[in-house]
């Protein structure tokens, strides 16, 4: 008999376990609300002469760990709604003008995704200059409240 309750404690100990682990993973996760544009300029400094939005993806990485999230966007919105783990995180890679141009950026500022939360970045705004492909950031943490308007009518589904 008491072989038979230290195998039944047994199991159960690793059933709670395993529970509270994917539990664990699971409130480890944040949302994600970011909306990124690419335009062309003819400059980067003073007025740049921003013109139109040629964001065909982009993607956030993790800084602790490298791993990235996001991928290509539709040519109506850039905006994105990602569940993505508790960290440390930069707008890094960048696709526009048609796939033909890739930035890489991972810069400043970078910013933070609580777990169990809604981490609205609002809008970031880039500017690359084609014939060099050089690359500026202009704009970040901007329109916080209509980034989030727009993502909750696109994505409701991510806010229930």
């Amino acid at each position: 008999m008491k072989s038979i309750v230290t195998i039944f404690s047994f199991a159960l100990l690793i059933l709670t376990f395993g529970n509270s682990r994917a539990d664990e993973e699971v409130a480890l996760n944040g949302t994600l609300v970011i909306d990124v544009h690419v335009q062309t300029v003819s400059r980067l400094n003073g007025d740049p002469g921003l013109e139109g939005d040629w964001t065909n993806g982009y993607w956030v990485t993790n800084v602790q760990t490298g791993k990235s999230y996001g991928g290509l966007v539709s040519n109506s919105s850039s905006l994105q709604v990602l569940e993505v783990p508790e960290g440390i995180y930069c707008v890094d890679t960048l696709i526009t003008g048609g796939n033909a141009i890739h930035i890489d950026y991972c810069g400043e500022p970078y910013f933070r995704i609580k777990s169990s939360t809604i981490n609205n970045v609002g809008r970031w705004r880039f500017g690359v200059r084609v014939q060099d492909r050089q690359f500026k950031l202009f704009a970040s943490m901007e329109k916080l409240a209509d980034v989030l308007k727009a993502a909750k009518e696109r994505f409701p589904e991510k806010f229930n």
